[in-house]
This record gives structure tokens, C-alpha cells and sequence, in this order.
């Protein structure tokens, strides 16, 4: 099993860490390119919240963004629910008829990784709580961190605090976009508005190099379900059930793409000691991989779910019922 501090030292390939400089394409469609000017300060919390944002990438589940709905085929969507508190019947079978709750547990003591920016923004709270605690112990200055709250009902993290400090020295930490990347408060998408709460997390001494996954689905299963599921099942019950809460609208689905403001402008910054960085850097592996999930979520459905419309299945399962009523009704 891999630790927060393995994976979050993947990134310092992807020229978003303290590597030379990599002359790498734009990951979007843009009018131009725009360079930043920020201070060796700033850079250095860019540089951690790059690391921070795609390591809760890598390790998490998103079940209100459409990418993550469409990567896991409606299990992001399941295992939001269950930790968002929400009532998860047992199996019919169980001789339990209780719904499960998990309000009083934290999201790494019963390893869902799952969830909205609100628990993004917890667990992204919590490395940054272990980087400063890391810094410290190094000789290295603490980063003020807060809590951030937009108006749109969005949570994310802030490296350094902006009611004491300018926008464009303070860096957002947001790991709940579906292409995390690192921008100064300035460039954000999310700064009209925002209020602000300092952070007072405290995490263990070895939280970075703690070993841990998420908590495997037949587990959630049979704690839930009350019994392990056939894959086939599994498929079957998270397709029906992703598809019935987008259908009743019982939560919205966004395909937030990336954390700045101007979808026209590639940023890029740039700081006395490192020449230009542009974190929204995505591998084109990763492109073809996002265009396979949602080519695999038309087939399956759950794109059809989105836009209103029945699929095939739906469809089917639609006409036996009203058959089977047009008997029932003759006899």
C-alpha cells in the first residue's frame, strides 16, 4: 500500500515540483499564454499545492463530478452517499433493518475515500496539516493554511491567509476539480465572496508515511448490503442507483474541469529562483483515459441518466412492468 508522502513525490515529475524545467504543452484549448510573476514564497506554495490537489486525485473518488461518476460506473456515487451520512438500506434479506451512519467518523478511519469538496477540502486540510508539520521539524517556515468557503456552495483550502495577505501571494489548494492544479488566489475560479477560517488541524507525527487504501468495496458491502456482492451485481445495483438519484435530482453533477478563473488563459508562473510552471499540466495518457470513461458511460447508460433519457435497459425493465400490469388488470 502506498503512503500520502509516496505518492504526493510522484508529482515532481510532472514539472510542478523542485525539477528543472520542462517545456510542456498547454493541456487546454487557449487563446494565449499568461505568466506570473510571484515571489520564491509563493512558488513554493504553488508547488505544494500541486502535489497536494492530484495526490486526493489519485487517492479519491468525487461522486458529484461527472468524470468520477463516469471513471468508477456509478460507484463514486455510492460510496458518497454512505460517507455524507445518508441512509443506506441494508440488504432485505438482514435481520437488520437499521441504516448505517458514519457522522462521527473521519473519512481516513473508515478509508472511503469518497466524497465532495467538502471532504476534498477535510483531506487536503489534513496533508497540509502534515507538510507544515514536516516543515517545521526541517527548520522551515509554517505556511498559515485556512478553510475556504464560496458562495456557491464550494469548500477548498487556502495556503496563506487572505484577509491578512494579497490574492496574488496566496495559493488555493482545491483536490474536488476534476484537473487539480495550482493557482495563486487572484487567478482562482472561486474568490468573489469567499469567507475564510483558519485551520487548526492537527494530524500525527507519521500521518505522511502511514500506509493506508481505501476501504475495499466488498467491506462497505457487507457492512452496508449485508452480504458481498457478485461483480455483476455490483455493477448492476451502482448503475441503478447512480442512475435513480441523477434522475430524481437528489444531488447535482459538475464537470468542473480546472481551479482557474479564464478558461482562455493557459497561466503559467514564474519566481526569482524557478522559471516558468504551468500546473495544469496533464499527461496525454490521461486525456485518452478520460475520453475512454465517458465513451464506456454512454454505453452504460449513466450519460443518458444525465441528460434525462432512458436507456435501453430502462426502457425494457419500463415495458415488462406495464405489461405484467395489463395481465394483472384482466384477471
Amino acid at each position: 500500500m502506498p503512503t500520502l508522502r509516496g505518492v504526493m513525490d510522484t508529482y515532481a515529475v510532472y514539472g510542478n515540483s523542485e525539477g528543472p524545467r520542462r517545456d510542456i504543452k498547454a493541456t487546454k484549448t487557449a487563446d494565449y499564454r499568461e505568466v506570473n510573476q510571484v515571489t520564491d514564497a509563493t512558488m513554493v506554495k504553488l508547488k505544494i499545492s500541486s502535489k497536494v490537489g492530484k495526490t486526493i486525485d489519485k487517492l479519491c473518488d468525487k461522486g458529484n463530478q461527472l468524470d468520477d461518476v463516469y471513471a468508477t460506473r456509478g460507484e463514486s456515487s455510492f460510496r458518497r452517499g454512505v460517507i455524507r451520512n445518508y441512509d443506506v438500506p441494508r440488504n432485505e434479506d438482514s435481520d437488520d433493518d437499521e441504516s448505517l451512519h458514519y457522522a462521527d467518523m473521519d473519512m481516513l478511519d473508515h478509508k472511503i475515500m469518497a466524497g465532495n469538496c467538502g471532504e476534498m477540502g477535510d483531506f487536503a486540510e489534513s496533508i497540509v496539516a502534515a507538510v507544515n508539520q514536516d516543515r517545521v521539524a526541517n527548520g522551515l517556515p509554517h505556511i498559515p493554511a485556512v478553510y475556504a468557503e464560496w458562495p456557491g456552495d464550494h469548500h477548498f483550502m487556502v495556503l496563506g491567509d487572505p484577509r491578512e495577505k494579497p490574492a496574488n501571494e496566496c495559493v488555493t489548494v482545491d483536490g474536488w476539480v476534476m484537473r487539480p492544479s495550482a493557482h495563486t488566489l487572484d487567478n482562482s475560479a472561486f474568490q468573489s465572496g469567499t469567507t475564510y477560517g483558519s485551520s487548526t488541524r492537527q494530524v500525527s507525527e507519521d500521518y505522511l508515511d502511514k500506509q493506508f487504501s481505501k476501504r475495499s468495496l466488498n467491506s462497505i458491502e457487507r457492512e452496508v448490503l449485508g452480504d458481498t456482492l457478485t461483480n455483476s451485481q455490483r455493477r448492476e445495483f451502482y448503475y441503478d442507483k447512480a442512475k435513480e438519484q441523477i434522475r430524481n435530482h437528489e444531488f447535482k453533477l459538475w464537470d468542473h474541469q480546472y481551479a482557474d478563473a479564464n478558461a482562455d488563459v493557459v497561466q503559467y508562473y514564474r519566481s526569482p529562483r524557478q522559471e516558468d510552471i504551468n500546473f495544469d499540466y496533464l499527461p496525454r495518457a490521461e486525456k485518452n483515459r478520460k475520453s475512454d470513461e465517458h465513451a464506456d458511460a454512454r454505453r452504460s447508460g449513466l450519460q443518458r441518466a444525465v441528460t434525462g433519457q432512458p436507456g435501453m435497459r430502462d426502457v425494457a425493465v419500463g415495458l415488462a412492468g406495464l405489461v405484467a400490469g395489463m395481465v394483472l388488470d384482466r384477471r
